[in-house]
């Protein structure tokens, strides 16, 4: 906008300038050179004022208009909470996280891009346990929804799980698969633990706060300082940031046309078109010969399976995502009868009733269930998974446990 109007007034400047050259040459035969001289100085003095006061006046209506860029809503709301935005405060910490992410350009078209492909099965999910749809903005600020993103701490995937929780909610880890960066398995994990924590805290952002820095670490700060507000309570930086980036990124996801960003449909990526396939292997299975026989290269199938860590699969199960309609291809490939395509992912499927392995029967333990305790407390306390317990006492995944309940753990 600038540009096109300095270039509009040098070529007022320059129409000017000629139309003036006749009488110029009338003063030039009627003068001495000298005046002719000064009055010509004088113009162009004049006309470099009036131009440098015109910029000047183009800069200040650009930065204005551009300001509506850097300003969020003043009324807010998150996981169905409005934010007290009227607090000084709390103004103060959204409006830095939100001209850091409105700021950074790149990340937020790239934002956009992903949103296409991950955005529509956390969606679904979400819907289907009937949870707060704002929690997918979580995974923007986790991992900007990287499957393959990995912190220094040892986080992995689009919801960043450690390994000990991962291990919580059957996100297996194993040389050759880690279920972390299963797209679809990692996000049922995410939202069965938001979900227990918001059970805990009966408070979605305080919920938020210990699935970033840890439940205990929450809860024991809220005793220490006799605070049960996110807002007044004191935590690590890192977290109590958090909270603010996931209103930013709601905010600017939400409408970002608003804030200046825009993109065509065809520069989105595009959404996940695959089959999940489950596979029992009665041997090994060479992932490159399977891409090949399915006609897709062995780079294309590893992106389709941001899970596998290798460059093939020993004897066992597997979950893997192909295109669709490649099951069939799949299955003949590995010659194995016990390749089936997998039923559609519920939100929370019974547990397989099966007996704990022979060697653990030798020591069981019995546990009583204490007030306002949960399955996924008492498996952190004996180090085991939830799944486990629930295959050892018999119980569905939808049962829920009671106070002086009597439990056998094997450790």
């Amino acid at each position: 906008m600038i540009r096109t109007s300095v270039a509009v007034l040098i070529v007022f400047w320059g129409v000017f300038f000629c139309s003036t050259q006749g009488s110029t040459q009338e003063v030039r035969r009627e003068n001495p050179k000298k005046q002719l001289l000064q009055e010509t100085q004088a113009e162009l003095k004049l006309l470099r004022e009036k131009l440098e006061e015109a910029l000047q006046r183009i800069e200040k209506l650009e930065r204005l208009r551009g300001m509506a860029h850097y300003r969020f809503p003043n009324q807010m709301e998150l996981l169905g909470v409005s934010l007290p935005l009227q607090r000084r405060d709390l103004w103060e910490r959204m409006d830095r996280e939100f001209l850091f992410l409105v700021n950074d350009v790149p990340q937020v078209l790239l934002w956009m891009k992903r949103a296409n492909r991950y955005f529509p099965l956390i969606e679904e999910r979400i819907r289907l346990r009937g949870l707060p749809e704002d929690l997918k903005y979580v995974a923007i600020v986790e991992s900007s929804l990287r499957p393959e993103a990995r912190s220094s701490a040892g986080a992995v995937g689009i919801w960043q799980f450690m390994p000990t929780t991962g291990s919580l909610y059957q996100l297996e880890i194993t040389n050759w698969v880690d279920l972390r960066q299963d797209p679809v398995l990692s996000t049922e994990a995410a939202l069965s633990y938001l979900e227990y924590l918001y059970s805990k805290f009966g408070d979605w952002l305080l919920a938020l706060a210990a699935y970033n820095a840890g439940e205990d670490r929450v809860r024991k700060e809220m005793a220490r300082q006799e605070v049960s507000s996110f807002y007044d309570l004191m935590l690590p930086s890192e977290t109590e940031r958090y909270i603010f980036k996931i209103a930013s990124a709601k905010v600017i996801l939400s409408d970002p046309r608003a804030y200046g960003f825009e993109l065509s449909p065809d520069e989105l990526y595009e959404s996940l078109k695959v089959e999940l396939v489950e596979v029992e292997l009665g041997g090994d299975l060479d992932l490159v010969s399977l891409g090949r026989a399915c006609g897709m290269t062995y780079r294309a199938l590893r992106n389709m399976n941001p899970q596998l860590r290798d460059s093939w699969l020993p004897k066992g199960k597997y979950r893997m995502y192909l295109p669709a309609g490649s099951g069939n291809c799949a299955k003949e490939f590995a010659g194995n009868k016990t390749l089936s395509t997998a039923p559609k992912p519920k939100p929370q499927p019974e547990a397989a009733k099966t007996q704990p392995p022979k060697q653990a029967r030798a020591e069981p333990v019995v546990h009583k269930v204490q007030e306002k305790e949960s399955l996924w407390d008492i498996a952190r306390k004996y180090g085991v998974q939830v799944k486990s317990i629930q295959e050892w006492n018999k119980l569905s995944a939808q049962e829920k446990i009671r106070p002086g309940q009597r439990l056998v753990i094997y450790r």
